[in-house]
């Protein structure tokens, strides 16, 4: 998949909690069809920013534009309506429901939500159905194929957070940002992760990363930024920035090589 043009840009950002400053002035981009890796130390800043590019806070200063539209006050449904999904270091999902239902809820607007529409399927009927399938293959997609009618709830952690890619795949969605999606997975399920989120790259998804584990961030992403103390430090290839002295020094508090 070619790399396009800047699709997400993230120009002179902060942000105080009271009277903590968690971002200053931080500023990237990621252009469309990329896969950009996030990192940096704990508090560094790396979840608030992917809550604001999902309207989950607003910043102080500065602005967010995705396919060059200011989403820095914008709700998360106006987000998510642009096509920006996001998956959680804890997955949320419906536990009382089944794997199958959880996955057909990401796709907006759905005919059949409205009241009065339910009286006459033939108005929505023939969406339904293609959610449906959609659902049906992303689950098989995920490895999730026999849990289809079981509920959520039953789900290991790792397997949840495969269902909640498998649910942002139904959303269709322009751009995936994902906060420490192999916390907690063991190796195998982890394996899985990638083959998913490959195929998500294979479709031309544009990937933002949040993550800690930088074996699995070596496995997909071209190009990192590492963030620390709510600014951004350096980026580049993760080789380039595990050689950077500053990098060993935000994360270990010393000069040497992160490994």
């Amino acid at each position: 998949m070619s790399i396009g043009d800047v699709l997400l840009d993230v120009q002179d950002v902060s942000y105080h909690f009271g009277g903590v400053q968690a971002l200053a002035g931080c500023s990237f981009t990621v252009h469309e069809g990329e896969t950009l890796g996030l990192i940096g130390p704990n508090g560094a800043g790396k979840t608030t920013v992917g809550e604001m590019i999902c309207g989950g806070r607003h910043p102080a200063t500065g602005r967010i534009l995705f396919g060059g539209v200011d989403i820095s006050h914008a709700a998360r449904w106006q987000i998510a309506r642009l096509g920006v999904v996001r998956t959680f270091q804890m997955a949320r999902l419906m536990t009382d429901t089944a794997v199958m239902e959880n996955a057909m809820l990401a796709r907006r607007p759905q005919r059949g939500e409205r009241l009065w529409r339910s009286f006459f399927p033939r108005l929505w009927w023939d969406q339904e159905i293609e959610i449906a399938t959609a659902a049906e293959r992303t689950v098989t997609v995920v490895t999730l194929q026999e849990k289809l009618t079981q509920m959520a709830g039953v789900l290991s952690g790792g397997q949840r957070k495969l269902l909640e890619l498998a649910r942002a795949a139904v959303g269709e969605p322009r751009m995936l940002v994902l906060d420490e999606p192999v916390a907690g997975v063991n190796p195998r399920l982890r394996d899985d992760m990638v083959s998913v989120l490959r195929a998500f790259q294979e479709a031309g998804v544009t990937l933002l990363i949040v993550e800690h584990n930088l074996s699995f961030i070596e496995r997909l992403c071209k190009r990192v930024i590492v963030m620390d103390q709510g600014r951004i430090l350096t980026s580049g290839t993760l080789d380039e920035v595990r050689a950077d002295p500053r990098v060993a020094k935000s994360y270990l508090g010393m000069n040497v090589v992160v490994a």
